[in-house]
């Protein structure tokens, strides 16, 4: 009885070592799914639609949850407002910062759910969205007068100019779909690239 009972523990042991093992390898959504507001439902929720709710976000969040959507829809979500604050301390020499204040409206999501009527268990969804989009512009001028070639008599003019740019688009294009077994349980896949 005894002998059952180690052998027991020793499958066990193993088997969670196994499972611990290989949860550490996992890597599903590690990169910070709930930052991403997509459109509205996940905007009011933080991001916290991976597990349902995601609407026509469903496509990125967890494409499942496509089969969520009950008729065929147009989606555009152009609404998330930005409102951005940047300083760059010593940017061009001691005690010479650079500020900007930007105010940006950002198109971001824009999808087609297709429910064919003949086949209400499967859902197919064709997605454009943008990620991320940020822009930077800054620019600073200075001209100072001071005497530095010594060679020549009086002081010399000397003028600087910065002008600093950067501008990043994520643009993302996909497609889904998703089949329903039963009420509750779903399967999906997705690819965006």
């Amino acid at each position: 009885m005894k002998k059952e009972l180690l052998k027991i523990m020793l499958v066990i042991a193993v088997a969670t070592q196994l499972i611990i093992l290989t949860a550490v390898n996992a890597h599903a959504q590690i990169n910070r799914y709930w930052s991403t507001s997509l459109n509205e439902e996940s905007s009011m929720l933080a991001g916290a639609v991976v597990g349902g709710g995601a609407g026509t976000g469903a496509i990125y969040y967890n494409p499942a949850w496509i089969s969520e959507g009950t008729m065929s829809k147009f989606s555009l979500n152009a609404n998330l407002i930005s409102w951005q604050f940047f300083t760059l301390r010593d940017a061009i020499g001691d005690d010479m910062d650079l500020h900007e204040i930007r105010f940006n409206i950002k198109p971001r999501f824009f999808s087609y759910l297709i429910v064919p009527k003949n086949r209400e268990d499967l859902s197919l969804q064709v997605a454009i969205m943008n990620k991320a989009r940020e822009e930077i512009e800054f620019s600073y001028s200075n001209s100072i007068q001071q005497d530095i070639l010594l060679h020549t008599p009086g002081t010399e003019r000397y003028f600087s100019n910065l002008k600093f740019r950067t501008r990043y688009n994520e643009d993302w294009v996909g497609i889904g779909g998703s089949h329903t077994y039963k009420s509750g349980l779903y399967s999906g896949e997705a690819c965006l690239e």
